[in-house]
C-alpha cells in the first residue's frame, strides 16, 4: 500500500468521523427540542385542566343559587358574589342555603405589592375561594385555585385603561357579568402558572354562561 493510498484512507475516516458527530449532534438537539415542546404541551395542558376544574365549581354553585339572593344584585360585573343556593322544596317554597359567597383574594404568599414575594415566577398572583356558612360559627374558607391572574387576560393590572376594550378598567382575573333580563351570569376566568424553565408564564382563559335556574323567593 502506498503512502498516498494511506493518506486517502486516513482523510476519508475523518470525514466520516467529522459527519458522525454532526449527525449525533443533530439527533441530540432534534430530541432535545421534542422534549421541551413535550413538557410544553404537559404544563399547558395541565393550566387549562385547573381552569377547568375551578370554571366546573363556580359554574355548579351559580346554577343552584336563588336568583333574587345575589348580591351586587344584576346587571353589572364584579368578582365577588354572594347568594344563597336552592337546596330542597317544601311545600312548593324554595329552601335556601346559608349564605356562600364567591370571591378573588390577593395569595396569602404574594400580597398586591407588584413583587413576586413567593418566588414562584408569577406577581401579585390571587387565589379563587369559595366561603360557606358566611358570618356563622360553621363559616369555613375553600380554595377553588391557587393560580388566578390578578387582571384578566389581555388586561394590565393598575393601570386603569381598557386594555382589552371590554368597557371595564383593570377587572380581576376571575369576573362575572350578570343580565337581569336573561337570568344569565357571564363567568370569565384566567389561570396563570409558569412552569420549571420556562421563560413566561403559560396563561388559560375561559368564559362560560352560567343559566341561574332557581326560582325566585
Amino acid at each position: 500500500m502506498t503512502n498516498s493510498t494511506k493518506g486517502t484512507t486516513l482523510v476519508e475516516l475523518m470525514i466520516y468521523v467529522t459527519l458522525l458527530a454532526i449527525l449525533g449532534g443533530s439527533v441530540v438537539l432534534t430530541v432535545g427540542t421534542a422534549s421541551n415542546s413535550v413538557k410544553v404541551g404537559t404544563a399547558d395542558s395541565r393550566v387549562n385542566s385547573l381552569a377547568t376544574e375551578a370554571m366546573d365549581l363556580v359554574a355548579a354553585r351559580l346554577a343552584a343559587a336563588s336568583f333574587d339572593t345575589l348580591t351586587p344584585p344584576p346587571p353589572g360585573a364584579t368578582s365577588t358574589v354572594e347568594y344563597r343556593r336552592v337546596v330542597d322544596f317544601a311545600a312548593g317554597t324554595a329552601v335556601l342555603s346559608n349564605l356562600e359567597r364567591i370571591e378573588m383574594q390577593a395569595s396569602p404568599g404574594d400580597p398586591d405589592d407588584g413583587v413576586d414575594n413567593d418566588g414562584d415566577g408569577l406577581i401579585d398572583e390571587c387565589r379563587l375561594v369559595l366561603v360557606e356558612d358566611v358570618g356563622l360559627p360553621t363559616e369555613r374558607t375553600i380554595v377553588i385555585s391557587n393560580w388566578v391572574r390578578e387582571a384578566i387576560q389581555g388586561e394590565i393590572p393598575g393601570n386603569m385603561v381598557d386594555d382589552n376594550g371590554n368597557g371595564l378598567v383593570d377587572e380581576g382575573g376571575f369576573l362575572l357579568e350578570s343580565d337581569a333580563s336573561s337570568r344569565g351570569i357571564v363567568v370569565r376566568l384566567t389561570i396563570e402558572q409558569r412552569a420549571p424553565r420556562m421563560s413566561v408564564p403559560l396563561t388559560c382563559t375561559l368564559a362560560r354562561t352560567v343559566t341561574v335556574h332557581a326560582s325566585d323567593l
